[in-house]
């Protein structure tokens, strides 16, 4: 698929390199080539996200020889705070290592820099087999995905999906240990039961993740609006719905969504009161309100944890997060500021051949288990391309592991007697436990 006839112009690109041959090589090789176009460049980090706000390129070329700052630390900053813009990372020296790195922090290819930046016949080259193929090779997941969306989109109004008024849930997903999935099965839960093909739960998104919260990425949307959209009501018991509307965000699902500010300082304004506004007002107008906590206990989600119904807490199964998690617990057991009663294992990334079970999970922090999700590569790139399990995979493992979780948690995705030809009951079950095998 060529760049023109997708973008209707050359992609645009700026690039991020304090190598000046590199800088020339790129400009001269990609000079009145019909199909990408070098619009800028710097040296400065700094100066390129003003470049990227004000030119709005398709692509983001970033040298991962910074010397003053690292060059997956820099692209991995510009791709949370631009989603839309495609960062490349450029280096002298691929590995599966670094593609893994840089995939993870959301970086769209690795690409490997030209080998001699004065011989323009092979600059040339590495324009067409490099540069110009990982453009039109990120095209092509873009187009799949938005083909994806559409077919889902278009199969809506034939299911003849219900809305059930469920009652309102608040729902954190939380854990004491970064880096265990817990922004993923957050915002998969709340788009299963939203989109929920047999029983639909309206459903917001709450990101109270400190500093730059992910949910935004995973739903390939915009970050905006953020709590602080809030802030002129913290404290007040709840907004009415026209107010409320001002100050939300909506993914096509139909899940309603608020997100967290970019920048750490703004983070430290969210206060208790702000955080509890915001819960009550969504949790009056949905049947959930899923909130994605960091697991730093802020004042916002010590409110939301305080608020909840239930505590999804999420663990993986390795001694360093159950040591951890144990002295959090016991913290807060010291503390009796929540009853662990509200707490709800998930056991997530669950190897196959795992030396922890779930089992030992649940008896070592003396918690009940609702179910372990299974380590599931596709994770990882369904992250890194904005595409939801829930949506473009929901029959995977990661995904029916989440089913069968999420319908202990909210009964109305999947209540006894309530099938579509209303004898479930008569068969032993609900038919999301049917589906299910259970």
């Amino acid at each position: 698929m060529s760049v023109m006839s997708t973008l209707g112009h050359p992609a645009r690109m700026v690039l991020l390199t304090e190598d000046s041959e590199l800088q020339d090589a790129i400009n001269a090789a990609t000079f009145g080539h019909p199909e990408l176009k070098l619009v800028s460049y710097t040296p400065d980090p700094h100066e390129m996200e003003l470049l990227l706000r004000e030119m709005a390129p398709d692509v983001c070329l970033v040298d991962h020889s910074l010397v003053r700052e690292g060059g997956v630390q820099v692209a991995e900053r510009l791709a949370k705070a631009f989603p839309d813009v495609w960062v490349f990372l450029l280096t002298d020296s691929p590995s599966r290592q670094l593609w893994a790195e840089a995939s993870a922090r959301g970086v769209r290819r690795v690409v490997v820099k030209p080998k001699d930046p004065h011989d323009r016949r092979a600059l040339a080259a590495w324009v067409e087999s490099e540069l110009l193929a990982a453009v039109r090779a990120t095209i092509d997941v873009e187009t799949e995905q938005r083909r994806q969306m559409e077919r889902w989109e278009s199969r809506q109004p034939e299911r003849q999906v219900r809305t059930v008024a469920a009652a309102p849930l608040i729902v954190p997903v939380w854990t004491a240990k970064g880096g265990v999935g817990k922004t993923t099965i957050s915002v998969n839960l709340a788009l299963l039961a939203q989109t929920n093909p047999f029983a639909r739960v309206q459903t917001a998104l709450v990101d109270f993740e400190e500093g730059a919260g992910g949910t935004h990425v995973l739903l390939g949307m915009p970050s905006t609006p953020t709590v602080l959209d809030w802030e002129d009501h913290a404290g007040d018991p709840e907004l009415d719905r026209a107010a409320m509307e001002k100050r939300v965000a909506h993914h096509k699902s139909g899940l309603t969504c608020v997100f967290q500010p970019d920048e750490l300082w703004q983070s430290m304004r969210i206060s208790g009161e702000l955080a509890g506004t915001v819960l009550r007002t969504l949790r009056a107008a949905h049947g959930l309100v899923v909130v994605d906590c960091s697991p730093t206990l802020t004042d916002a989600v010590g409110t939301a944890l305080e608020m909840a119904s239930v505590i999804l807490l999420v663990v993986e199964p390795t001694k360093a997060a159950l040591y951890k998690t144990q002295q959090v617990l016991n913290d807060l057991a010291r503390s009796d500021r929540l009853p662990l009663e509200k707490f709800r294992v998930v056991v997530n990334k669950l190897p196959q051949r795992s030396l922890i079970t779930e089992a030992e999970v649940a008896t070592t922090l003396g918690l009940t288990s609702l179910g372990a999700i299974p380590f599931d590569p596709a994770v990882d790139a369904a992250q890194n391309r904005s595409q939801p399990l829930a949506i473009y995979q929901p029959n995977g493992p990661f995904m029916v592991a989440l089913r069968r979780i999420a319908a202990k948690v909210i009964p109305e995705l999947g209540p006894a007697g309530h099938g579509r030809d209303g004898r479930a009951a008569e068969r032993g079950g609900g038919l999301l436990s049917r589906l299910l095998g259970r």
